[in-house]
Formats: C-alpha cells, structure tokens, sequence
C-alpha cells in the first residue's frame, strides 16, 4: 500500500520527539496525528481509523502499556510500536493481552524510526482498518 494513504498516530510526552519523528515520517509519505498522552491518544483513537499505533511507554496521565491495554479491553485491533528506554518485562511476561509488533528503543535514529515504521506496515497487510481481527484469538 502506498505510504501516503496510511495513517499513524505517533504519541509522546517529549513535544521535541513527537515533532522531530512526525516530520520524519511525513516526509516519508505517511499521515501522522500526534498526541502528547496516552488519554489524548485513545481519544484520536475514538474518532480516526488508524494503520498504526506508535507509542511511548513512559507518560504521566496514561503510558503506552495502558493505552494498549485500553485497545485490547475495547477489542481495537492494530499494529503498535511501543518507544521506550528500557524494556517492559513484566508487563511482557505478566499479561497475556500484551502485544505489540515492535520495541523501539530510546534514543533512535531517523533512520531506525523509518526503518522499524516500514518493516511493521508490511507485515501486518494493506491496512489494519481493512482487517478484522479478533483480539482474544477467539
């Protein structure tokens, strides 16, 4: 699918990463919204389809785990790329709706943020709002 048709919504507290990695993947063809927080974001979430979800993981009001959590309690289905510092081993191994299709470590290149964007949007098929999936695996 051509990049410019998809959308992503790219979330983080830090203003300087949310402009800095928006403007990385405009430039690469995408549609990106941008939210400062995990609420913000599940509130874009409510109103636009999204082809992916890339997140950080450490916000105040609610971090990228709980937002992930939130879609899966809602039976919202789409690839997540979680931003983080370190990686969530206990919510990797305590919770079984914990899923994510990428970790991206922080600090990241452009280049490395492109290149992870890229890889997880051709895996997951033409268009996470094209496809319906269960998120219990029923």
């Amino acid at each position: 699918m051509d990049s410019a048709f998809q959308r992503i919504l790219l979330v983080d507290d830090d203003p300087e990463i949310r402009r800095a990695g928006a403007g990385v993947l405009v430039r690469c063809g995408y549609h990106v919204d941008m939210a400062e927080d995990g609420v913000m974001a599940w509130e874009a979430l409510q109103q636009q389809e999204y082809d992916l979800l890339l997140t950080d993981n450490h916000m105040g009001r609610l971090s990228g785990i709980g937002l992930i959590k939130k879609l899966y309690d809602a039976g919202k289905v789409l690839p997540v790329i979680l931003m983080s510092v370190s990686m969530p081993e206990r919510e990797l191994g305590c919770h079984s709706w914990f899923n994510m299709e990428a970790l991206l470590f922080k600090p990241y290149s452009p280049e490395k943020l492109v290149e992870t964007v890229n890889v997880v949007l051709a895996a997951t098929g033409p268009s996470a709002s094209d496809t319906v999936r269960d998120p219990h695996g029923a």
